[in-house]
């Protein structure tokens, strides 16, 4: 069991270092086409329970591949995700038309304020 935290650990700076922004969003174009299936029933059975009265948070946002899509259809959207050049490029491939709100966070140990308080 101690060896569980370093594992975490090095997949996590393996996903910010390695596998972000770009690169990220190649593996997606390079995916084959049953892939691209499900991540398409993916996007699509979150786009069926979206509400344009909801805020929506995506965990793990990377550049913006849900988020874009999601956007026309709730009412504020946040995006976190522990990649800076992911976050970068989702400003770009998500566009301006309406504010999407993008933070550097950990889910782990998401820093939003307690609303309650």
């Amino acid at each position: 069991m101690s060896h569980a935290l370093p594992n975490i650990f090095v997949v996590s700076n393996y996903y910010t270092e390695k596998l972000s922004a770009e690169r990220l969003r190649a593996c997606y174009d390079l995916a084959p086409p049953r892939t691209k299936a499900y991540l398409e029933a993916e996007i699509e059975f979150v786009l069926q329970n979206a509400s344009f009265c909801m805020v929506a948070l995506e965990l793990g946002c990377g550049y913006g591949r849900v988020l874009r899509r999601l956007l026309p259809r709730v009412r504020t959207l946040v995006g976190i995700d522990t990649s800076f050049p992911s976050l970068r490029m989702a400003v770009d491939f998500v566009g301006h038309e309406k504010p999407v709100h993008l933070a550097a966070m950990d889910a782990t140990r998401m820093g939003f304020r307690d609303p309650s308080i």
